[in-house]
């Protein structure tokens, strides 16, 4: 009996250590699933971040467009005309990068057949202003405000 009560101390210190082993492994187990998690929603919310700014981009260019179109359809200094271009050149190639972005943020079919139409509508319209940018002032006189109406409208199919 002497020899069983000497050994219960002993046993109770080990099953307590062990005890506090598996707690401590439990806990462990627990704040890397946690730490995994986190990590995986901050790279959800930063994918999320960069879409959302991309739309903004898309649709902020989408206006730069119809402003373009209308100040060169009002503009009749000759000298400035060669500017819209550049200016026009600059918004497509970034709405472009913001298409990429969007295509790199796309999780499913359904967004991915919703950004190719929002693209194909984009395409649809800069090609629309590329045409108008090369009107000569005889063209922008005389279909201009026509133009302008069908720009609004299209703008806001956009």
């Amino acid at each position: 009996m002497t020899r069983y009560v000497q050994r219960g101390p002993a046993f109770l210190a080990a099953a307590f250590a062990s005890l506090l082993l598996v707690i401590g492994v439990s806990a462990f187990a627990v704040w890397r699933s946690a730490r995994n998690t986190q990590e995986r929603v901050t790279s959800l919310h930063d994918a999320h971040m960069r879409a959302d700014d991309a739309l903004d981009e898309i649709r902020s260019n989408v206006f730069l467009v119809g402003i373009l179109t209308r100040d060169y359809l009002l503009d009749q200094d000759a000298v400035q005309i060669g500017q819209y271009g550049g200016q026009f050149e600059i918004i497509r190639n970034d709405t472009e990068k913001a298409f990429q972005t969007l295509s790199r943020a796309a999780q499913d079919d359904a967004q991915t057949a919703a950004l190719s139409r929002l693209r194909n509508e984009f395409g649809a319209y800069s090609d629309a202003t590329e045409e108008i940018l090369n009107w000569t002032p005889d063209e922008k006189r005389s279909r201009g405000a026509e133009a302008l109406r069908q720009r609004h409208r299209r703008r806001q199919e956009i």
